[in-house]
């Protein structure tokens, strides 16, 4: 979970958004495809790469899960997924 930044204008939004969601930053989930705005961006949250194009991470900024498909998701979440679409 990336902590760092904790004065950046990123920290403060996923602070802002975890006080409306009524949680800690720590139960927050930040899907993103973008490893530098999106997992770097999340400031706190938990973060999944979305790599849809199976591309090599050599920017040394480290998701805490990396995917290659929205329907990976309901393994990190512990949920069963039953076929259903979105």
């Amino acid at each position: 979970m990336n902590t760092e930044r904790r004065g950046s204008c990123e920290f403060q939004r996923f602070l802002l958004i975890a006080q409306k969601a009524c949680c800690p930053l720590a139960q927050l989930l930040h899907v993103g495809d973008s490893l530098e705005q999106d997992v770097e961006g999340a400031a706190g949250a938990h973060t999944v790469w979305l790599n849809r194009e199976g591309l090599t991470n050599d920017t040394g900024i480290k998701a805490d899960y990396e995917i290659s498909s929205l329907t990976d998701l309901p393994k990190i979440l512990g949920v069963e997924s039953q076929g259903h679409s979105i």
